[in-house]
């Protein structure tokens, strides 16, 4: 959701996004086409077929918060934006 801002707006927004959902545990829905902002934001990743729209795949991002995308030494983070890299060039998803 975030795709249209600089890179230190989108920062901010999506710390204060985390934040919001630690102090209230509010169920939010976020549609992005951004592979690395999906896993920073979401606990569950649901993959959607082009037109008509299904779902195609539903992950659970199991990687402890806050997640930091610039953390470059988590491998588990490496390994999810390889996955989803894969998938999305393997299938065409929206």
């Amino acid at each position: 959701p975030f795709g249209s801002l600089d890179v230190a707006s989108r920062r901010e927004l999506r710390d204060a996004v985390e934040e919001v959902w630690r102090a209230t545990g509010a169920t939010t829905v976020l549609v992005s086409h951004d592979h690395e902002e999906a896993i920073s934001l979401a606990d569950t990743l649901v993959l959607l077929s082009p037109r008509p729209a299904r779902i195609v795949e539903r992950l659970t991002i199991d990687l402890p918060r806050p997640r930091r995308l610039h953390q470059q030494e988590h491998d588990t983070l490496e390994s999810w934006r390889d996955r989803l890299r894969t998938r999305f060039e393997h299938e065409p998803l929206l």
